[in-house]
């Protein structure tokens, strides 16, 4: 059995965790700020598909989007990760 080297595992340890509703909640409610928490209802956080990050840099990079009720409607975290070469 070979092993994978990444240079960077607390990257993919960092996107596994915040693929977890509760850990991202947490993560959200911990560093954004107070009028940015104001806004948004976490409960309804909801993680979406997709990503957003740039084809050229698709292989040094990876996120994580969410989706959520906020009291101005409908809006989005995102949460982008890059490995540094």
């Amino acid at each position: 059995m070979t092993q994978k080297f990444t240079p960077t595992p607390h990257d993919a340890v960092f996107r596994q965790c915040l693929h977890e509703k509760e850990t991202a909640q947490d993560f959200f409610e911990i560093w954004l700020p107070d009028e940015i928490k104001a806004l948004c209802d976490f409960k309804t956080m909801k993680i979406e598909s997709g990503s957003f990050v740039d084809e050229e840099m698709k292989a040094y990079q990876s996120d994580i989007l969410y989706s959520l009720s906020t009291d101005k409607g409908k809006g989005y975290l995102y949460v982008g990760t890059a490995i540094r070469l």
